[in-house]
């Protein structure tokens, strides 16, 4: 009959305890607040942007494009599009297309 040494290092498992869980906690807790403070403000400045070219259908896409686009790219594609006066909502719509969303 073969025995082994069971504190043999060979053998032995080692477990890392993460006496620092507090930290992971709260570090997971400002993310999930900033993702959340991100989300208002893109929820207000879509709205804005439903406002601005009158289609109230379109809120999800124009929270997409705030989501993909750059602030001051979106705005400067909004400004673009309304001095366009024939549907700046169609071509605002072209537009972030053409930017990449």
């Amino acid at each position: 009959m073969k025995t082994t040494n069971i504190n043999s290092n060979a053998n032995a498992k080692k477990f890392h305890r993460n006496y620092n869980s507090n930290s992971n906690s709260n570090s997971n807790t400002n993310i999930s607040r900033d993702k959340y403070a991100k989300s208002k403000q893109i929820e207000n400045m879509a709205t804005r942007l439903c406002q601005m070219f009158g289609n109230e259908q379109y809120f999800a896409f124009y929270c997409k494009v705030f989501w993909k686009l750059p602030e001051a790219t979106v705005w400067q594609l909004a400004e673009t599009a309304l001095e366009a006066k024939q549907t700046p909502g169609r071509l605002f719509t072209y537009l972030c297309k053409k930017a990449g969303v």
